[in-house]
C-alpha cells in the first residue's frame, strides 16, 4: 500500500507522531510519500518519497493526516479530487473528526489487512461568480460567504444544482454539511 502523509507541524507531538507512523507503515511493508517541503524536517527518513503533492496524491492508496481536525479537513479537500480515503491521527486538542489517537498506532496494521471501513461524507462545492469570473471551492465542513472583515450588507443569489433557491440581503451566509 502507498500512503501520503500530510502533517501539521504546528501541532504538539506532530513531528514525533509522524516519525512513528512512517516507521510503522514501513515495517508493515508500506510505501510512504510526503510533500517536498517536509524534507527539511524529515530529511533523515531516507525511505520516504518526497515530491510534488498532486503527483504523490494521485499515486497513493490512503492519505494520512497528522494533526487535528483542521489538518484532516485540509487533506480531505484535496483527497476528494482523486477519490482517496483520509485517515486522521489526532495530535491536536479535540479531534472530533480524526479517528485515531497517537496511542493507537498499532491499528495501522488493519489497513494492510483490509479490516477497515470508509465513511463517505457529504461535501459542498461552491461556484462563486463575481465580475464574470467563476471560482470553485470545495469544503467538508462549511462554507461562509461574507464580505470579510467589513461588516456590510451584500446581495446574494443562491442556487442549488443550477436551480434558484433564494436571494438574500445579509452580512453573510453559512452553508454547513452534517460534518460541520
Amino acid at each position: 500500500m502507498r500512503f501520503l502523509i500530510v502533517t501539521n507541524l504546528d501541532k504538539n507531538n506532530a513531528e514525533s507522531c509522524t516519525r512513528l507512523v512512517v516507521s510503522k507503515l514501513l515495517s508493515l511493508g508500506g510505501a510512504v510519500g510526503m510533500e517536498q517541503e517536509d524534507k527539511a524536517v524529515f530529511h533523515d527518513l531516507s525511505a520516504v518519497e518526497f515530491g510534488d503533492f498532486p503527483t504523490l496524491l494521485s499515486k497513493c492508496d490512503v492519505v494520512i493526516s497528522i494533526g487535528g481536525d483542521g489538518t484532516l479537513i485540509h487533506a480531505a479537500k484535496y483527497a476528494v479530487e482523486y477519490d482517496k480515503p483520509v485517515l486522521g491521527i489526532n495530535t491536536g486538542r479535540l479531534g472530533f473528526l480524526t479517528r485515531m489517537e497517537q496511542n493507537e498506532l498499532d491499528l495501522l496494521s488493519r489497513l494492510f489487512e483490509q479490516k477497515f471501513s470508509v465513511e463517505n461524507r457529504m461535501m459542498l462545492e461552491l461556484h462563486y461568480k463575481i465580475q464574470g469570473r467563476v471560482k470553485v471551492y470545495t469544503a467538508l465542513n462549511d462554507i461562509v460567504l461574507s464580505r470579510g472583515s467589513l461588516s456590510r450588507i451584500i446581495d446574494m443569489s443562491i442556487s442549488c444544482d443550477g436551480k434558484p433557491v433564494s436571494e438574500y440581503r445579509a452580512d453573510g451566509l453559512v452553508f454547513s454539511t452534517p460534518t460541520g
